[in-house]
């Protein structure tokens, strides 16, 4: 294995040891050296040549690279080898089973009938669907292994393993069909397993590893897209591996003795030590859970410890009495907590007064960088500059759709056209399957197969569509899962298609089976031209490729010198591509090549011609229909030839707008020719940049994909990295960018590699920059390559408008807007007596409630609470005041019923309110009575701790009277409940003074006929989820309504979440049904809704029985901790980036490439991917897009519960977030620790526009409550639950007032309908 990321990361770590290590290190060295033969003075340089310099020249103050290098057990230019001798058996068993699934008929044949997938022959039948079922099976074989020795050697290091080991390896399954989608499952066993032994070839030392274990067995399970997963017959306890690791010599003695051969033993050592410290830290002080360190003065003191017994044996005894540094740290963590960051000035002499001595040292000899690490994490933790709330000059813009109306009706047919159409009898005209198949692969997978299902087309078009179904399909599976070693398979399954798809892009023919030619681009150094051959696209193509073709003639005359050089290069590059012979070989009338592929003479056949072989769609695009675009990528991988001996370039030439070229306008909406639209496109792009290790087989991909990208128009490039940027995230583009500027490219030729940036630059026509620029020696060395980065990345992002309108043109259909109650003259009579009536009856049943509670006189009088005073009779007039209240309920509901507009109605809103929050405090009533959970607990520490407002004349602790169910004390108990529940003043006053809030009327016992939808925070386990897991469990005893659970994923995009709520709709609703949103979860439902209400007639015949929403502290209109924390985001990596950059004097370039390859991977993982969405749809801006681009169902009611903490509802653990929320919001003063009462409204805030005014007007809004953002969860954060917040019971809080008091207040009006239990189905639970 060459240029191995190991040899590096190996060879790196051994230089900074003895680069920064002790001067006894060297010293020690060069003593052992001096005393040996002279012979052993000649050390190998970097490239195994030796050099006569002795080792005593090795002076500690005399360390250069050279001295380095050849010290080192591990070069920088070093291969792995590996060999493994042994003898094999077993039995392989291979089925081949074609002919029509559903016929079930199967035929074995022999290995050698199977057909060659992604042969010329069988293109048409790919790209049409025409293809029959071909399967193979492996299942049964098993393979015995007998094994020799195994060895790997690097360097002067060697590793064997001794012989003797016996490998099992059983097939239970392993099938593969014709398209490359298949699935594997196998288990392997070994048996009789040696010590490994490392070596030192030049030192003559070794070492005996830790014994692995000699018996053991793996399951192996590889998907259809190459997931792959691995699980242990065994058990590992790794805590207890750990341990052995610190404390057994057998253990870490020899892998100390591995890593003196390394020059690491001295840092190793130490780290070992130091996890020996931390360890007796944490069990001295009882530190098992993050809660027990939460606390500021826990925190405090176990920092001090750290700092304090860095360096002593991992067994100190610690004073119990604090500190004077534990004292000064505690002060500092304060200050972080209460969000004004770090002292630098304080922290630095912390350091150099308390560290030890040798920790001291190394600060003080490294202060500049310490002081700026310090500023790194203090610009970190200190809150960022205010967010001063919506922009007011966005809020009206419109949907993008709607700009380009006019441009997209020529062009194709809209979501609703097409739905039309598909609807109408008969066959499609032929100009609209025309448009419809330009628009395939813009579609959705679920308009494709709607297409199909409903569509009477031609038999081309439909095998069309059956194509491009099954692309979408396989991309889909893709994206579920891709990047890390547990996907390194997948590179060959997206081989499979991703060749045939590319092939048929190039090969489309009309209605009539003809010859079509497909779009191109022509793409050089200094102009772009757009062009389709015979339209007006392409008017310019042939002047155009003649003067490309003068172009690289001038440049070749140029570089005569260079000629024999480059002829090398495309020989190399043939035959990488299987061409063993080029076109210009043949022009000068050398013999063929005995050896030349098939492929190459087929297209000699076809009369084709190239000026070189380095672009892939030479190989894959048959005739001249992309000349254009294989001119450019030949031109392109010329020019990085040439600078492949150039590390760092002094002078790179910035190309301004005019020198790259004018593109064509977007609003012409070219949609080009590829089969794999943008979102495909985009999603197998980001998977290969993720993959890990990216080998052959991926970086083959990653050309294609690029190729492929630059042949089409500017609209489907802008919508590529629109896709990428996951719904317009700059830092999610930039992170993708960053990898994709330094693409891999080892396993290519070095005459056939593309100069990535050069190719975006001329495509994009915005200016990309190089990694090599901004490195030292660079034109840009002193700036920020991250932050050129983004802002290119943001610059696309704003040419992408176009694509995003077309994206939403042909995939989400446009729904006429509701509009609102008229004047009472407009309303038939009947219905507006019906409304009239309803607003009397509440009038009477508030009149005769406030008569009752003048008749019932103050709540609190003395002996109120003792148990000598006995129940009173329910009154005349409190019974009169319920049966009235009972009219009104009615009432509405028949008003609903005739008009179900009645959500806008300022008196129906109100009493609808009222309603709500007093069933949240009856909901809490009877869970106190009842002693449900710690309801009893939550009340008592809240009477005890909260602010009381002055009209508020009751108890300060609670009393076992309290609990009884008579009405005296009842009705304290509803006081009390006001007083703690209730957080603005006006409420608490207002409630008072409700006689609907004070009798407390509860809903009859029944059943409902209602399924919740249950879509959880940001940080959830989805359908594994236990959050209100109690609430559902009485949910369906009380009420017969199941609950079932999205699949939502942590961290992960909206529209990601938005699908799996609609799965879990599609899949296991029957019944009217509701969705309850959590924090982020709230955005991921109201993107459902959309999805579902925009979609296709099925998806929308899933709202038919959609009955309410339920928003918990909902996100859904940002956060300013996710709109401030992208910026600090940003800052981070910028700063840090300049914080490396210090060390580039004294790093080699490989240490510096290795940091920010590392770097990369990280920011371009699915993980990386998921998470910086997943903030881009928490901010204040993609919260804007989502409400300007959405719309959602009319006549369905939004409940709420917003939350305000208290000093006596913070937990301790979201103390810090809450002071930093507040510093960083300009438009509130209060919050519940993630978001603001403003922002949590069941409506959006940042747009107006129709669909703004109608959520606005189902908004049924109800008081602000006394509590903060985790109030649902309870043994979700059990770990984090401190003492002080078990006093306080903040997690305590009764959990039934999220979701009983929502679908009470829907049944009492009706919304949601009662049925019996004998003949209510809802008692089962969902399907899954």
């Amino acid at each position: 294995i060459r240029d191995s990321s190991l040899v590096q990361a190996l060879n790196e770590a051994e230089r900074a040891a003895l680069r920064y290590g002790p001067a006894k290190l060297l010293a020690r060295k060069s003593a052992a050296t001096v005393d040996s033969t002279p012979d052993v003075g000649l050390l190998r340089g970097s490239r195994g040549t030796p050099f006569s310099r002795t080792a005593s020249e090795f002076r500690p103050e005399d360390r250069t690279e050279v001295g380095t290098e050849a010290m080192c057990a591990v070069r920088a230019d070093d291969v792995i080898h590996f060999g493994v001798s042994g003898k094999a058996e077993g039995t392989a068993i291979m089925e081949i089973i074609s002919g029509v699934a559903e016929a079930g008929e199967s035929k074995v044949f022999k290995p050698s009938f199977m057909p060659r997938i992604g042969s010329n022959s069988s293109v048409k039948d790919f790209v049409h669907g025409g293809s029959k079922t071909l399967l193979a099976s492996f299942g049964g074989s098993v393979a015995k292994l007998e094994l020799g020795e195994a060895r790997a050697q690097v360097g002067d290091l060697s590793l064997s393993v001794p012989p003797l080991a016996q490998v099992l390896i059983e097939v239970n399954e392993a099938v593969i069909n014709a398209e490359g989608i298949g699935r594997t499952h196998m288990h392997a066993s070994w048996s009789g397993l040696g010590q490994p032994l490392v070596q030192h070839t030049e030192k003559k030392i070794s070492a005996l590893l830790p014994p692995l274990p000699s018996e053991g067995g793996v399951t192996v399970q590889i998907g259809d897209m190459g997931q792959t997963s691995l699980s242990y017959d065994g058990k590992i306890d790794s805590l207890a591996l750990g341990n052995r690791l610190l404390d057994e010599d057998t253990m870490h003695g020899p892998i100390l003795q591995l890593a003196s051969m390394l020059n690491l033993e001295e840092v190793l050592a130490k780290i070992l030590n130091v996890a020996r410290v931390v360890r007796n830290i944490l069990r001295s002080e009882g530190i098992n859970e993050p809660k027990d360190v939460i606390p500021s003065e826990r925190l405090a003191r176990f920092i001090a410890r750290c700092l304090k017994e860095i360096g002593t044996d991992g067994k100190h005894r610690a004073d119990p009495e604090p500190s004077s540094l534990e004292k000064v740290l505690l002060g500092l963590v304060q200050e972080v907590i209460e969000a004004k960051g770090l002292d630098v000035t304080k922290v630095t002499r912390v350091l150099w007064d308390f560290l030890p001595q040798e920790a001291a040292r190394f600060v003080k000899d490294h202060t500049a960088e310490v002081d700026f690490a310090i500023k790194w994490f203090d610009s970190v933790l200190r809150p960022t500059e205010a967010f001063q709330g919506p922009d007011p000059t966005l809020m009206e813009e419109p949907r993008p759709s709607w700009r380009y109306c006019r441009e997209l009706q020529e062009v194709v047919p809209s979501a609703s056209r097409l739905y039309e159409v598909a609807n109408l009898p008969g066959k499609l005209s032929h100009d609209f399957e025309n448009k419809l198949c330009n628009a395939g692969p813009y579609l959705t997978t679920k308009q494709v197969e709607y297409i199909l299902r409903r569509c009477d087309m031609s038999d081309l078009s439909r095998r069309r569509f059956q194509f491009l179904l099954g692309l979408k399909q396989r991309v889909e599976k893709v994206g579920g899962g891709y990047g890390g070693p547990a996907f390194m398979p997948q590179g060959m399954a997206v081989g499979f298609f991703l060749a045939t798809a590319i092939r048929g892009s190039f090969a489309v023919t009309d209605g009539s089976g003809s010859s079509k030619p497909a779009p191109s681009r022509v793409v050089t150094g200094t102009s772009t031209t757009l062009g389709v051959g015979g339209g007006s696209f392409g008017m310019r193509l042939p002047s155009r490729l003649a003067e490309v073709f003068q172009e690289q003639k001038a440049i070749a005359q140029e570089l005569q010198q260079l000629q024999a050089y480059q002829q090398q290069l495309v020989e190399e590059a043939s035959e990488l591509l299987g061409l063993q012979e080029t076109p210009e070989a043949t022009r000068r009338g050398k013999p063929s090549h005995p050896r030349r592929s098939r492929r190459a003479l087929a297209m000699q056949a076809q009369g084709r011609s190239y000026q070189n072989v380095t672009c892939i769609l030479d190989c894959l695009a048959p005739g001249d229909q992309s000349s254009a675009a294989k001119a450019a990528i030949n031109a392109n991988a010329c020019l990085a030839a040439k600078q492949e001996e150039v590390i760092f370039s002094s002078h790179r030439g910035t190309l301004t707008r005019q020198q790259i070229g004018q593109s064509l306008p977007l609003v012409d909406f070219q949609l080009g020719c590829s089969l794999l639209g943008p979102m495909e496109v985009a999603v197998l792009l980001q998977s290969g940049l993720a993959a890990v290790p990216q080998g052959r087989q991926v970086q083959q991909n990653q050309r294609m994909l690029l190729e492929l990208l630059v042949s089409q128009p500017p609209l489907f490039q802008r919508g590529v990295f629109y896709e990428l940027s996951n719904n317009g995230s700059a830092r999610v583009l930039s992170n993708h960018l960053l990898a994709l500027l330094d693409l891999k490219q080892d396993a290519v030729h070095p005459g056939a590699r593309l100069d990535v940036a050069d190719l975006l630059t001329t495509a994009l026509g915005i200016q990309l920059p190089r990694r090599a620029d901004f490195m030292a020696g660079g034109s840009h060395a002193s700036n920020s390559y991250i932050l050129f980065v983004h802002r290119a990345a943001t610059k696309i992002l704003e040419e992408c408008t176009p694509y995003v309108a077309l994206k939403h043109w042909v995939q989400e259909e446009e729904v006429p807007s509701v509009t609102s109650l008229g004047p009472p003259g407009e309303l038939v009579p009947a219905v507006e007596n019906t409304l009239r009536a309803a607003e009397h009856a509440i009038r009477d049943a508030d009149a005769a409630g406030a008569s009752w509670l003048r008749e019932r006189g103050p709540i609190w009088t003395d002996g109120v609470l003792s148990t000598s005073s006995g129940p009173p009779g329910e009154s005349s007039s409190r019974k009169g005041a319920t049966a009235l209240y009972e009219i009104a309920f009615a009432r509405c509901r028949a008003a609903l019923k005739a008009h179900g507009d009645c959500f806008g109605i300022p008196w129906f809103k109100a009493f609808w309110v009222r309603n709500y929050d007093s069933l949240t405090v009856v909901s809490v009533l009877r869970n106190a009575q009842q002693n449900v959970d710690r309801t009893r607990c939550w009340i008592d520490a809240q009477v005890r701790y909260a602010t009381k407002c002055d009209s508020y004349g009751g108890v300060s602790e609670t009393y076992d009277k309290l609990w009884s169910t008579d009405s005296r004390c009842e009705a304290c108990l509803v006081d009390c409940l006001i007083e703690i529940l209730f957080f603005e003043n006006s409420d608490r006053e207002r409630y008072r003074n409700d006689s609907l809030m004070h009798l407390a009327i509860e809903e009859p016992p029944g059943h409902y006929n209602f399924t919740v939808v249950s879509a959880m925070g940001v940080i959830t386990e989805g359908a594994a989820g236990t959050e209100m897991s109690d609430t559902y469990t009485r949910l369906l005893e009380l009420r017969g309504v199941p609950v079932v659970r999205a699949n939502t994923r942590t961290l992960h995009s909206v529209d990601y979440n938005a699908e799996e709520i609609q799965r879990a709709v599609q899949e296991h609703v029957r019944t009217p049904w509701g969705w309850v949103g959590y924090s982020q979860g709230c955005a991921n439902a109201f993107r459902a809704e959309a999805l579902m209400l925009q979609g296709t007639p099925e998806q929308q015949q899933l709202l038919n029985s959609f009955r309410c929403r339920q928003l918990l502290f909902s996100a859904a209109n940002g956060s300013a901790h996710a709109t401030c924390g992208a910026w600090k985001l940003l800052r981070a990596l910028i700063d840090g980036e300049r914080f490396f950059k210090r060390f580039q004097a004294t790093m080699t370039a490989s240490t510096q490439l290795l940091g920010l390859n590392l770097l990369q991977n990280v920011l371009c993982s699915r993980v990386g991917s998921a998470f910086f969405g997943s903030v881009q749809s928490m901010t204040h801006e993609g919260a804007r897009r989502m409400w300007r681009d959405s719309q959602h169902c009319c006549r369905v009611p939004s409940t709420s519960i917003i939350g305000v903490i208290e000093e006596h509802t913070l937990p301790e653990c979201l103390q810090m977030l809450s002071r930093v929320l507040i510093e960083q919001m300009e438009y509130s003063k209060h919050q519940d620790t993630q978001v603001a009462p403003e922002d949590a409204v069941a409506h959006p805030v940042g747009v107006l526009n129709a669909n703004q005014e109608l959520l606005k007007r189902l908004d049924m809004k109800s008081a602000i409550q006394r509590t903060h953002h985790w109030s649902p969860l309870k043994e979700e954060v059990s770990s984090v639950q401190t003492q002080k917040d078990m006093e306080l019971a903040v997690f305590d809080s009764p959990k039934d007032r999220h979701i009983f008091p929502w679908l009470e207040v829907n049944a009492r009006f009706g919304v949601i309908e009662h049925v019996t239990i004998s003949s209510s189905t809802t008692l089962r639970a969902p399907r899954g």
